[in-house]
């Protein structure tokens, strides 16, 4: 194949590529409409992402709208649906399986052009639960940990362009006696990466060689539901609160009390350490055990 033909056939795969996915986003609309005129809303908890429908018009379900550099409006897919919902009768929760199914062949199909990888779906789509009892649903603070190796960089802020939080921490950190700080900036992409050298950071916390330090980011609130069934001898089962389809109306949805922090969390068997600044990540140290 010579190289013509290979950029066609390359142009012949982004066209297909784009095809499969323009086809996906038209069926999964289409669906998010269905939704709209036919679904009933049981619980709403008002973090979805915001939805519009074809018309443009705020709706229950739909697709999200942002705005261009060009000023324009764009549409593209909702990145969560927290809503629990059923159906007015038997034929439609029937008609709204089909429908999904639809949609769900499209984006395997879109997905899995010229790829092995394995199909991950997204979280928005839904889940179908049937002779439901009773639904407790919770929130809780999700964080991301990890143990900061003995060697090497250490990167403390990953994320947006912030001027002023750049010239905050040049020179709060140098007024601190670090050397090793490294601040890289992409005006282009508007990010900034923030890195220092762990060997530094261990002498600034004060470590000793059998300390271990462990760092820890906020990364959101996790939602949860734990669904009972009608049938005694189903078990319970938890579930990410995502869009829940419901095969009747059932007023047995509660929020659940929070859960009490454990005792053998960081704060209890850890010492906290600062950084000059706030970047958003807390510190631990404890010993080898």
């Amino acid at each position: 194949m010579n190289s013509q033909e290979l950029k066609d056939t390359k142009a012949d795969e982004r066209k297909a590529r784009r095809k499969l996915w323009s086809d996906f986003y038209e069926q999964e609309k289409a669906f998010f409409e269905w939704l709209n005129e036919k679904a009933v809303i049981l619980k709403d908890i008002g973090t979805s992402t915001p939805m519009f429908s074809i018309t443009g018009e705020p709706a229950k379900f739909g697709y999200e709208h942002y705005t261009l550099n060009s000023g324009q409006t764009a549409t593209r897919p909702p990145r969560f649906i927290r809503k629990i919902i059923c159906l007015r009768d038997n034929s439609d929760l029937n008609a709204c399986k089909s429908k999904y199914e639809v949609v769900k062949e499209a984006f395997v199909n879109a997905a899995s052009y010229m790829t092995e990888k394995e199909v991950r779906y997204p979280q928005r789509f839904p889940m179908f639960l049937e002779q439901v009892e009773q639904i407790n649903y919770s929130t809780d603070d999700a964080y991301s940990s990890r143990l900061v190796p003995p060697t090497g960089k250490f990167t403390l802020y990953s994320g947006s362009l912030d001027k002023e939080l750049r010239s905050l921490i040049v020179s709060e950190f140098k007024a601190s006696g670090f050397k090793s700080l490294t601040v890289e900036t992409d005006n282009f992409g508007l990010t900034m990466l923030v890195s220092i050298d762990i060997d530094e950071l261990r002498s600034f916390f004060g470590c000793s060689e059998s300390t271990i330090i462990r760092s820890r980011r906020h990364t959101g609130t996790q939602y949860t539901c734990r669904v009972s069934f009608l049938d005694a001898n189903q078990k319970s089962i938890r579930c990410k609160f995502g869009l829940l389809i419901l095969d009747s109306n059932t007023n047995e949805i509660y929020r659940s009390t929070p859960r009490k922090k454990r005792n053998d969390t960081l704060e209890e068997k850890a010492t906290e350490v600062f950084l000059p600044v706030d970047l958003g990540m807390k510190f631990f140290l404890s010993d080898k055990m």
